[in-house]
């Protein structure tokens, strides 16, 4: 994973009242950390930041879109998401603490600066949606693959529908 000290917010020392921060990440980003199932996007994060005495609280307001495959066509679009989430970080006096507990993060009263940028990438792929959709019928430019979709209205069109095909299948096997 790269470094990421331009998503880091100065907590140390801050007087307590509202900040806003505003980021944008891009297929940079998500390259950067192993394993991520998003590797092109782009994003424009604003976090408003309520300092208090002993907590902060960090309001995430994510736009963006990501590539993706259309689960329907296959051909590559940009699926939208937003996410708009609430996260508490408390200071503690243990040493060596950070901690998550629901949307409680829990850090060291001595810390200088708080990094987001795991935080804005966990909560991106939270909001993956599970079916991954382009409606090319309203757009005047349809990335659609239009082949693959022929396939499939003929499936849809056929005598039987594909879950009778399978169903009359399985009751010859089971002997019907």
């Amino acid at each position: 994973m790269r470094n990421f000290d331009q998503f880091g917010i100065p907590v140390f020392g801050l007087k307590p009242g509202l900040r806003r921060f505003e980021f944008e990440v891009d297929d940079d980003f998500f390259k950067s950390f192993e394993s991520n199932p998003i590797q092109s996007g782009n994003y424009k994060i604003i976090i408003d930041f309520d300092k208090r005495d002993n907590e902060f609280l960090l309001q995430f307001d994510i736009k963006g879109t990501f590539e993706s495959p259309c689960d329907r066509c296959l051909a590559d679009i940009r699926v939208p998401s937003e996410i708009n989430k609430l996260i508490w970080v408390k200071y503690t006096d243990k040493e060596d603490v950070v901690d998550f507990e629901d949307d409680i993060i829990f850090i060291e009263k001595e810390t200088h600066w708080f990094n987001v940028a795991e935080l804005i990438n966990e909560l991106i792929i939270l909001s993956i949606p599970i079916v991954k959709r382009y409606d090319c019928e309203n757009d005047p430019n349809p990335k659609c693959d239009f082949k693959v979709l022929s396939y499939l209205e003929e499936s849809e069109n056929a005598d039987a529908p594909v879950n009778d095909l399978l169903g009359q299948a399985l009751n010859k096997i089971k002997g019907r």
